[in-house]
């Protein structure tokens, strides 16, 4: 199955009711609405490079793609606006946001601060059982590693950085991050490794800021961190 094949599955309500019913088993309140789920859907598009950077969306064609009408997809087209990934260019349409080497460098130095940030947090805020799940994640990342496995490296890469996020216990911090990361992936493809070399790179730096987080030394955290996402983020977008 291709990146495509995978993003174009029917969006119904019946779909977005039965995604309400495992986010609600899962103890959250809100459930996906139509638009939320093809804004999800057009998100991994531009993510996986279906949609690249200056290609121009039509709310007919996402429509026919994601068989729905028109009004879901203008919606989530206007909150991914919102949060930078694609410009909406009045009498000309919506195009998938491009930006030069400079910006995605600023973009990375920001991600780099606030991602540091919520390492420190992590580090004074995490309870005991999310410090286990942060141990027992890293400790199945060194596993993945020796299996050689890049797949399972972005997921569990994801996991980890998503478990500090919420370790550091301030939402807009982490949702800030989860946008500008978003913003700044079509570029660098910070979350794939191409090799095992850059998978060990890359784990070695989450070893120390693991180590910083579970021993409570916010400061070691915050620098490990900086660095570790400004590195990954070039070493990925040099291996192209």
């Amino acid at each position: 199955m291709t990146d495509e094949d995978a993003l174009t599955g029917n969006v119904t309500p019946a779909t977005a009711r039965a995604r309400g019913r495992r986010t609600a088993r899962k103890g959250t309140t809100r459930a996906p609405t139509l638009a939320s789920i093809v804004q999800e859907r057009i998100q991994k598009a531009i993510v996986s490079g279906v949609f690249t950077p200056g290609m121009w969306l039509e709310e007919e064609s996402l429509g026919q793609m994601f068989s729905v009408s028109r009004t879901p997809v203008r919606e989530a087209l206007r909150r991914l606006a919102a949060q930078g990934t694609v410009e909406i260019r009045p009498r000309q349409g919506v195009i998938v946001t491009k930006m030069n080497d400079a910006r995605v460098l600023q973009t990375l130095e920001v991600i780099a601060e606030l991602e540091a940030a919520t390492a420190r947090l992590a580090a004074e805020r995490m309870s005991d059982a999310e410090r286990d799940n942060l141990h027992t994640i890293n400790e199945e990342l060194s596993d993945i590693i020796r299996k050689g496995s890049r797949a399972g490296f972005d997921r569990h890469n994801e996991r980890l950085h998503a478990a500090i996020r919420q370790g550091a216990h301030n939402e807009i911090m982490a949702d800030s991050v989860a946008q500008m990361r978003q913003r700044v992936l079509p570029y660098t493809r910070v979350e794939r490794m191409e090799s095992v070399e850059q998978m060990t790179v890359s784990h070695g730096q989450h070893q120390t800021i693991v180590f910083a987080i579970l021993e409570g030394h916010g400061e070691l955290a915050y620098q490990t961190m900086r660095v570790h996402v400004m590195q990954t983020g070039q070493l990925a977008e040099d291996g192209e």
